[in-house]
């Protein structure tokens, strides 16, 4: 019974049972190697073994000398198992007719045959039959002859590794082998290694022969682009001086990510080729300088294609939104590598819950806590309406747009429009239902912002647009930033003419000579000659206004040319000129700011200038002079218009982080605070920050949902959104 159980109890049984047939044969059966624990008279029994060696040829090793002799119980054993033909006794390893049928299953039993069976021709020609590598196991003068090495090699080409010097040279053969395995390239002649010509066919079908090349081929950039095309891996046996040449590590890296990690020290330094390693292998930032893992376009890059390399980042970067959003957004389980800031904010818990509902396990506590907001990010197709029209619209628009992300972002990798630019739209929507179609139904949400004819409608076509017109604007000199304006400026027939053809688009532009399509380019086309002649600490952004002031499209063109002209009139023209009105508040900054930044430090200049630009020229010229005494005044007089918009800016550093937490931008806030009243609301909220935020959590009162829907309001605005749909 115990046998019955499983065979390896027959080593306990008494020598008496283990010597009885029938347990034994209960063993065998079982398995064949059971016949080791069996007893001498098992061993021996010709039924018994017939048995075990059919079940497992293994178990020849176990029978008796006698039946190691038996032709009928060998033959059953190498039926079973042609390596069984080790434990045959000797005699019958003479016999054709036990031999042959084992070696044209498995020629690497002539391993196991005397000395003058491996010295047959014959035998050995059987053996490669099966097993290439076999012929190792022959004799020198079998490993001679040249029929045997080629049906040797054109079963497994490393079999040259066998043949004689004399075949390793022959052209038919050595064909023969590395059209089967490339790599038997290595045993091949110095006569072969050194062929240029066959070289290149032999690499092309496996790069890595590369290694085996002589004669300074290695240092060929014509086989060694053969090489890297087939397996960038083979990057690793070019030259030094391949290894530096542009052409072959952009084939290389193309092939293979990781090679960035052999290319040599100055192309390490190429952004794009790193760029394009990541792309095609994201963990190649394991292997990324250590500026190159501080860029935040290269990080981004890499988690895109692989959220989980973001492990590879530096702390810098797991802290970067921008960064995390993308690599959760790929893969949530992403989320574990992120900053615990990160790991708390809205946004990139519910991209990441959304890509995977298993990365709930990565949020920290007192998130994870909001049992609703867990449930919206880790289901499946969220109802916008019925899960979020509670909420203040400012988080609401935020969980809806974190969520939608994942829907509609494959979409706009189609058109090579970045998320960021399409959030700053979407972000303008006002109605859930609206938003939800991006759930319901990504294309046709794409669709229906394509065909807007509103404002909505004209920046979506400029956020899809600047894949096309940002590369050609460049090699104008015209930042990005600067030609959102202009292109807002274009008719919507224009924007179309964008599209189709981005060129011909520029020129129009350029050949114009009025209206302000014309004049907003001219601005934009002065950043450059500006930089040289703007005073230190004044950026170029804080003298666009000013430039906006400039009436005529003439004065702005030939500031082109003598930008120094233009910026001594900003400077010493009459105040009733409108560009030097506003310049002369502006131009204080490279002054005034590092003492701001000492006196109040967290206060930004480009808060704290409006409160300079509601000064009469007297009034800004006493600021200028003594800032502390100003800031004195402002303090005291909050209900001024000046003292207003210091408290606004003085809130900031305050308030900005519980803001973005809520959904709400600075400018929204802005907004807000600007209706309230400096003495009795902004000037106390200083203090009491948080209970401020409270106020502003609704948002814009234009911006805020119609209402707060009834449960009979919200099943309607369900109901039509389905009907839309």
């Amino acid at each position: 019974a115990a046998v019955q159980q499983h065979w390896m109890a027959l080593q306990y049984a008494s020598n008496e049972l283990r010597d009885n047939l029938d347990i034994g044969l209960i063993a065998v059966k079982s398995n064949g190697l059971a016949l080791d624990q069996a007893g001498p008279l098992c061993k021996d029994n010709a039924t018994l073994v017939t048995e075990a060696v059919s079940n497992d040829g293994r178990a020849l090793q176990y029978a008796s000398e006698n039946l190691r002799r038996d032709n009928f119980i060998v033959m059953e054993a190498l039926k079973s198992d042609p390596e069984a033909l080790e434990f045959a006794d000797d005699e019958l390893k003479d016999s054709l007719e036990v031999i042959m049928p084992a070696l044209r299953r498995d020629g690497a039993t002539l391993r196991f045959l005397p000395e003058h069976m491996r010295d047959s021709s014959d035998v050995a020609l059987d053996a490669v039959q099966t097993c290439g590598l076999a012929v190792a196991f022959a004799t020198p003068k079998v490993r001679a002859d040249r029929e045997v090495i080629r049906a040797a090699v054109s079963k497994d080409g490393l079999a040259l590794a066998y043949a004689t010097q004399e075949l390793q040279g022959d052209e038919d053969i050595v064909e023969a082998a590395v059209a089967e395995n490339p790599l038997a390239l290595q045993y091949a002649s110095d006569r072969w290694r050194c062929d240029k010509d066959f070289v290149k066919g032999v690499v092309a079908n496996n790069g890595l022969a590369l290694e085996f090349v002589s004669g300074g081929l290695s240092n060929d950039k014509d086989v060694c682009m053969e090489a890297v095309s087939d397996r960038g891996e083979a990057l690793i046996h070019c030259s030094a001086q391949m290894r530096d040449d542009d052409e072959i590590v952009r084939t290389a890296v193309s092939n293979d990510g990781l090679q960035l990690l052999n290319v040599s020290p100055r192309l390490r330094q190429d952004r794009n080729l790193v760029m394009l390693a990541l792309s095609n292998h994201p963990r190649a930032l394991a292997h990324a300088l250590e500026d190159q893992i501080h860029d935040k376009d290269v990080v981004c890059t890499a988690v895109s294609h692989d959220g989980m390399v973001l492990v590879f980042a530096p702390e810098e970067m797991r802290n970067h939104e921008e960064v995390v959003q993308a690599a959760v957004s790929q893969n949530g389980l992403a989320l574990e590598y992120a900053s615990p800031r990160l790991r708390e904010k809205t946004e990139t818990v519910l991209a990441a819950l959304g890509q995977n509902p298993d990365a709930i396990h990565h949020v920290l506590p007192i998130v994870r806590d909001d049992h609703r907001m867990m449930a919206f990010g880790q289901e499946r197709r969220p109802c916008l309406l019925e899960m979020l029209s509670e909420r203040p619209r400012p988080m609401a628009l935020k969980m809806a747009l974190a969520r939608i992300r994942m829907f509609v972002e494959p979409l706009l990798k189609e058109t090579k429009t970045s998320w960021e630019d399409a959030r700053f739209v979407l972000r303008k929507m006002n109605s859930l239902a609206e938003l939800q179609g991006a759930v319901d139904d990504p294309k046709a949400f794409i669709d229906s912002l394509n065909k807007r004819q509103d404002d909505m409608g004209r920046e979506w076509v400029i956020a899809t647009l600047r894949f096309r017109l940002e590369p050609l604007a460049a090699e104008q000199d015209l930042w990005w930033d600067e030609m959102v304006p202009v292109l807002k400026s274009c008719s919507r027939k224009e924007l179309l003419q964008a599209q189709e053809n981005g060129k011909r688009f520029l020129e129009t532009i350029n050949n114009k000579t009025r209206g302000e399509t014309a004049q907003l380019l001219a601005i934009a086309k002065l950043r450059r000659p500006f930089s040289r002649v703007l005073p230190v600490g004044l950026p170029w952004a804080d003298v666009v206004p000013a430039l906006h002031k400039v009436e005529t499209l003439k004065e702005l063109q030939n500031a082109r040319e003598a930008p120094d002209l233009l910026m001594w009139k900003m400077s010493n023209a009459q105040q009733e000129w409108p560009p030097a009105v506003l310049y002369s508040f502006l131009r204080l900054r490279p002054k005034m700011e590092p003492k701001l930044t000492e006196l109040v430090p967290g206060v930004m200049w480009e808060d704290f200038v409006k409160s300079l630009q509601v000064l009469d020229p007297m009034e800004l010229h006493q600021a200028s002079q003594s800032l502390y005494r100003f800031l004195q005044l402002l303090e005291i007089y909050p209900a001024d218009p000046p003292g207003r918009w210091w408290f606004i800016a003085r809130l900031r550093p305050h308030i900005e982080l519980a803001l973005d937490t809520q959904g709400n931008t600075w400018e929204e806030a802005v907004e807000m605070m600007f209706e309230m009243d400096p003495a009795f609301d902004l000037k106390p909220a200083i203090h009491e920050p948080l209970v401020f935020c409270e106020q502003l959590a609704e948002g814009p009162q234009h911006l805020r949902w119609k209402t707060t829907l009834r449960p009979e309001e919200l099943k309607a605005e369900l109901r039509k959104a389905a009907e839309d749909g």
